[in-house]
């Protein structure tokens, strides 16, 4: 890192700057938002609820500050109690900036510009950044491309995270370093624009602020490393104005830091981060986010990596790889070189999570294990760290298609082979999805028949469901006794009706679950879109019998004498109700199937519930362990383990009736029941191991009074 004259910062003229930010404007809508020429609004960029949540912060913010609300805590959502936002993810100051247009087209349309501008201008950023560093124009605007439209960045666009999207300020974090490292600023500009770029991407996401900090801090440390003795003192240097660029930026953000950390905020992490890792083999083998993973051998190597479509984000390809190992082999005696190799490399470590996976496979523990106890840091998404990785290949890129000692063929051949291996998936379908807004929301019809702040149980729920958008595109006009925030509140959780509601599945009871769910949440209405209509139905005949159907929606409205019945129903004692039910149920279903000579290997929920052994609609998945709370399984010796979800408190009563029937007891599974359990003991895995001779001697009926499964099964339809 000895400073020469060729050090300086390379300028560009801004007639060149907007050239290049207008072909990645042309590159962004041509690739990735083609879809929407045939209807701007009648399709969203970004296939997922998560999308949906974006849209409804997107008018959430500035109709906060608009009514005078406090924009952290929302009581229109998760109704009464509402839900803190700090940790949502919601780009408040998108949000705000975007608003006019919010206000005047809609959270859809704003959202997909946004979602077309952010690659562009992370592409823009990085392109200028490549410039000052290579001086070349074309090298510069290759090494934009692969950072603004790299997999990490079509993997998060798929996955519907514009606040994932929005990582243009990280560049520019690094040029405003890099010119304080170099002395071409004072120390007062370093300051101020180093804590407003900071300012700027913690206001767009947390996330991304915070993993910034972590790899900037590795990136100075690594400079430290190679530098020699100017170079160092220039580094001191820089200490006193990062320190005070940090104090500036928490103070500002001290607001938003104090609701991220009041007490009951969820604190821990939202996702596993061992499930959210890279897998080694996606270096080198693309998913269906680029042209390339759609060849049937690359999609099926996809598969097995961990994460779904939009998180598989770790492929650089072979031509990339190349060119970083040719720059690092033939440039290993220079600083610059050894600083960006080794950051690269620590990224990649660190990318790759709690424990090395190679195409499915699963191995040895990582480093990043050690940092599962550091709060704050423990709940970042390994495989995120990868933009990092594309930001620092795409300098790499851009230095060696920069310098002379490589033929022009090889450099033209490179950067063709560059674009080629990362060039995204060409059919649109990829990147969009059909807008779901019933006109019953889209044409006012609600509001004849819904009251003012009106609170509503809005169906499909939570994770299948567009219910954040429909309050969105509502102006907010309506409560919903739900939402989907990434995060559900314990209090919503610790209903099973809400389980079922999330997973799309029947429970028992749970007609009566839903009206004293509602009860409990000052709810009166349920809300169904024409599309969900048929499952829900049967479980809402009894709660109004004459719904009406309103612009694609119906309205089932439950009666006062109805509510008031349920009203003083806690969330535990259905969970206690629920547990026994079902528990009961799935040891019938045991009963029954192995009663009927069936192989003990093949028992599952899904093979119960096929069999008639189970009630229809309990079960979707083909797992032993179901995604709504079930568990049924052989053992080995021929028994049957048999478990449910739900808190311990719940399931006491449960563990008390079996204990002395039972070979084993897990609680929370895999964890064997010895005493009372420790730790968070919510919602956990029950599961209760019973010989084959008890499972065909223990009368099935105990807890319901019916005469068989069969029986059983009947009185638990909804």
């Amino acid at each position: 890192m000895q400073p020469t004259d060729q050090d300086g910062p390379r300028r560009i003229s801004a007639s060149r700057q907007l050239v290049a930010l207008a072909l990645y404007a042309v590159i962004s809508i041509l690739l990735l938002g083609r879809v929407l020429l045939r209807g701007f609004t009648a399709f969203h960029l970004g296939p997922t609820v998560d999308s949906s949540f974006l849209m409804w912060a997107l008018a959430w913010w500035p109709y906060a500050l608009r009514h005078g609300l406090n924009p952290f805590i929302c009581r229109l959502i998760w109704a009464p109690a509402g839900f803190n936002l700090a940790w949502s993810g919601g780009i408040p100051l998108v949000s705000l900036i975007a608003a006019p247009l919010t206000i005047s087209a809609g959270p859809v349309a704003t959202y997909n510009v946004l979602c077309l501008v952010a690659p562009a201008l992370a592409a823009w950023c990085a392109f200028i950044l490549s410039y000052r560093l290579s001086g070349r124009y074309y090298p510069a605007l290759i090494g934009g491309y692969l950072f603004g439209f790299s997999p990490y960045m079509l993997g998060q666009l798929a996955g519907g995270h514009l606040n994932l999207l929005l990582l243009f300020p990280a560049p520019l974090i690094v040029m405003i370093v890099i010119a304080g490292w170099r002395r071409a600023i004072t120390p007062a500009s370093l300051v101020t624009t180093l804590a407003a770029a900071f300012i700027v991407q913690f206001l767009c996401s947390i996330e991304l602020a915070a993993t910034s900090v972590i790899f900037g801090t590795v990136a100075l440390l690594l400079g430290w490393w190679v530098a020699d003795r100017e170079a160092r003192a220039r580094l001191r240097d820089l200490i006193a104005p990062l320190a005070f660029a940090a104090g500036v930026g928490l103070v500002v953000l001290s607001p938003y830091l104090y609701y991220l950390f009041l007490p009951g905020a969820p604190h821990g992490a939202i996702n596993s981060p061992g499930g959210y890792s890279a897998d080694l083999a996606n270096l080198l083998i693309p998913t269906r986010t680029t042209e390339l993973g759609m060849l049937p051998a690359f999609q099926i190597l996809a598969g097995r990596f961990p994460g779904n479509t939009g998180e598989r984000d770790a492929y650089l390809g072979l031509p990339l790889l190349l060119v970083i190992f040719h720059f690092g082999w033939t440039r290993r005696g220079a600083p610059v070189a050894r600083l960006l190799l080794a950051l690269f490399a620590i990224i990649l470590i660190c990318a790759l999570g709690l424990r090395l996976r190679i195409a499915g496979w699963t191995g040895f523990g990582m480093p990043w294990k050690l940092v599962m106890h550091v709060p704050l840091i423990k709940s970042a998404l390994p495989g995120r760290f990868m933009a990092y990785a594309f930001l620092v290949a795409a300098i790499v890129a851009a230095l060696w298609l920069a310098d002379p000692a490589v033929s022009r063929r090889a450099r033209t051949a490179a950067g063709i082979l560059l674009i080629a291996a990362s060039l995204p998936n060409l059919d649109a379908r990829t990147w969009a999805a059909p807008t779901n807004i019933p006109a019953f929301f889209a044409a006012g019809s609600f509001r004849q028949y819904l009251r003012p702040d009106e609170t509503v149980v809005a169906l499909p729920y939570g994770i299948d469901g567009d219910s954040m958008l429909w309050q969105a595109d509502a102006g907010m006009s309506f409560r919903m006794a739900g939402g989907y925030t990434g995060i559900t509140p314990r209090e919503f959780e610790q209903w099973p009706v809400v389980r079922a509601f999330m997973t799309g599945t029947y429970i028992p009871f749970i007609t009566e679950q839903l009206v004293a769910f509602m009860a409990a949440h000052g709810a009166d209405v349920v809300l169904v879109d024409d599309a969900n209509r048929a499952f829900w139905a049967p479980v809402l005949a009894s709660v109004d019998q004459a719904p009406r159907n309103v612009g694609g929606v119906w309205i089932y409205r439950a009666s006062s004498a109805a509510l008031a019945h349920y009203r003083e129903n806690s969330p535990l004692e259905w969970e206690r109700r629920d547990a026994e039910a079902r528990f009961t149920a799935e040891l019938a279903a045991a009963h029954a199937y192995l009663s009927a000579g069936h192989d003990p290997a093949g028992l599952s929920p899904l093979r119960a519930q096929q069999l008639g052994f189970l009630p229809p609609r309990w079960v979707k998945d083909r797992d032993v362990r179901t995604d709504n709370g079930l568990y049924l399984a052989p053992w080995p010796g021929g028994g049957v383990a048999i478990g449910v979800v739900a808190s311990y408190e719940a399931v006491q009563p449960l563990i008390a009736k079996y204990r002395l029937h039972a070979v084993k007891i897990f609680f929370p599974y895999p964890k064997e029941l010895n005493g009372e359990p420790t730790g968070d003991t919510f919602l956990r895995l029950l599961v209760i191991v019973f010989d084959r001779a008890t499972v065909l001697g223990i009368p099935p009926t105990a807890a319901t009074g019916q005469a068989s499964p069969v029986g059983i099964i009947a009185r638990l339809r909804p």
